[in-house]
């Protein structure tokens, strides 16, 4: 059996951070005093209730709240932009909810029919992959813009 691999927590950035670039230069890089700096380093397991949330905790609750609204592309454009940090690659754009509830639904119809004939022309397993990535962002957005009508 194949043991349960662990999730890398927020305040294990924190806590390597520290290590490898020295508490003041985080905290600099972080905006904040060096003590809030050393808190976010805390494992909760060993300190309990006495730890700050730390920013990157923060914002997973906002993608997460993003995420439950429909707007599974500003998630996915913050995470493109966060591997610019690391890497060479440009931020998604975000691409706005429509006027009309009718909009969506067209550029729903329209990118699920650029996805069928990309499948029906037999095109590579990457172009009907970012196709299909495409159409579930456009679907979200739709439910997005309903989500909103509706008030929910």
């Amino acid at each position: 059996m194949r043991k349960e691999e662990k999730i890398f927590q927020p305040w294990q950035l924190f806590k390597a951070s520290i290590k490898a670039l020295g508490l003041e230069q985080v905290a600099k890089c972080m905006g904040k005093c060096s003590s809030t700096v050393y808190e976010y380093g805390k494992d909760p397991d060993t300190t309990g209730d006495k730890r700050c949330r730390n920013p990157l905790e923060r914002i997973h609750t906002l993608l997460s709240e993003l995420d439950a609204f429909g707007r599974v592309d500003v998630c996915r454009s913050t995470i493109a932009y966060l591997r610019t940090a690391f890497e060479e690659a440009e931020p998604s754009p975000v691409v706005e909810i429509k006027s009309t509830m009718s909009e969506e639904v067209l550029a729903d119809s329209q990118s699920i029919a650029a996805l069928q004939a990309a499948i029906e022309r037999g095109e590579s397993i990457d172009v009907v992959s970012d196709l299909t990535k495409e159409a579930k962002e456009e679907i979200a957005r739709t439910l997005a813009k309903y989500i909103k009508e509706q008030g929910a």
